[in-house]
């Protein structure tokens, strides 16, 4: 069984979790980094880039809610899970470590971490049984001084995958771990940047089969980014950050119906030299799937009621948001946005609604008001 998504969109899916305990004697709830983060931010401007921010992390968390893997997404031991590779790969980690290293591209760091991750030149270690058992247990190692896997880039560090992954059951219990993984690479004209990651992100998950009417899946994550540059194009320095998910979503079918229930706390953070750059995320909700008995989503309908609250902090664009979605899709109509139904976008006493209208406007953006005023441009999902 492999739930199809709602819309395009990959849900941004990070963090590293910490306790603290209260005053008096008297321990309080602990809070991850995400959402101490957003309890830190103000409220921000409603225009029309804070509502296309809103309107893209509305989209995320509805894609989110559906993209589930198959069991089959966790066998193969010679490449890292592809949830935990989107998960990392983000444009927008991609984009903030370029920023960290100085003069390196988005599209270089880019194509440099899912390098870093698919491996090249390490020393692989598989035992796994896979497939006639549901062991898997794969090492890729650089070695103590690393390798070299092209002219200029020079892997560290080591990644494994280790677990248990059955098929026939659709039971997945699987743990990524980077242990100093990354790498460090040239820069365009002298000097050089690193990039390393330290964490696990661990998957479990019951149900995965083709006949089940029930699943469940639960992400979680811990990783620790750090960066430094050398005189990469006249920039020096450092930098750390996190990566932090911790994602639960379920479902139920009758008939072709399914029920989704989800909630994911999510957020990417870098600091460097006193200035912070990151995005986070809460929201929980149901989605509704009438899948028409197909496996491949053309003709799914349902609806979407989410409720949260996102956040971004940039050197000029910093605050936080909530939003409600309620609404209705067809992929037969409009595969990307809803057809009907509103997205809400509160701060404070300020309120932004998105008016979703399938392909009146061409799928994929809809018309918003502002306090009640409409807005000229649209904002897409």
């Amino acid at each position: 069984m492999k739930l199809k998504g709602l819309l395009v969109g990959l849900v941004l899916a990070i963090a590293f979790a910490f306790s603290a305990a209260g005053g008096c004697g008297k321990k309080e709830e602990s809070k991850n980094p995400a959402s101490s983060a957003l309890d830190s931010l103000p409220n921000a401007n409603l225009n029309a880039q804070t509502a296309e921010q809103a309107t893209q992390q509305a989209s995320n968390a509805a894609s989110s809610a559906t993209e589930v893997p198959t069991t089959a997404d966790f066998t193969s031991v010679d490449a890292i899970s592809p949830s935990a590779l989107r998960a990392l790969s983000q444009k927008n980690l991609s984009y903030i470590a370029s920023q960290a290293l100085g003069s390196l591209k988005p599209q270089q760091v880019e194509w440099i971490v899912l390098l870093a991750f698919l491996g090249g030149c390490d020393t692989v270690t598989n035992t796994s049984d896979y497939p006639t058992g549901t062991t898997i247990n794969i090492l890729y190692d650089a070695g103590p001084g690393g390798c070299t896997v092209t002219t200029g880039v020079t892997l560290m560090g080591s990644w494994s995958l280790i677990g248990e992954v059955d098929y026939n059951a659709g039971t997945v219990d699987v743990t990524l771990t980077f242990n100093k993984r990354g790498f460090s690479a040239d820069c365009e004209t002298s000097g050089s940047g690193a990039l390393t990651f330290n964490g696990s992100l661990t998957f479990t998950a019951t149900g995965l089969t083709s006949s089940s009417s029930y699943f469940s899946l639960s992400e979680k994550g811990n990783v620790n980014v750090s960066f430094s540059a050398t005189n990469c194009d006249g920039h020096s320095g450092s930098a750390s950050g996190f990566i932090y998910a911790d994602k639960s979503i379920s479902g139920t079918k009758a008939g072709n119906v399914w029920t989704v229930d989800g909630s994911d706390t999510e957020g990417i953070e870098v600091v460097s030299g006193g200035a912070k750059v990151g995005v986070y995320a809460e929201w929980k909700g149901t989605i509704s799937i009438d899948t028409k008995g197909t496996d491949y989503g053309w003709d799914d309908t349902g609806t979407i009621s989410l409720t949260g609250r996102v956040g971004w902090n940039y050197p000029f664009n910093r605050g936080k948001v909530n939003i409600k979605v309620d609404a209705s899709f067809d992929h037969n109509q409009c595969w990307g946005e809803p057809i009907s139904g509103t997205l809400e976008i509160s701060s404070g006493n300020n309120k932004a609604v998105v008016n979703y209208d399938g392909n009146t406007n061409g799928c994929g953006c809809a018309p918003w008001t502002l306090n009640g005023v409409q807005q000229i441009d649209n904002v897409c999902w």
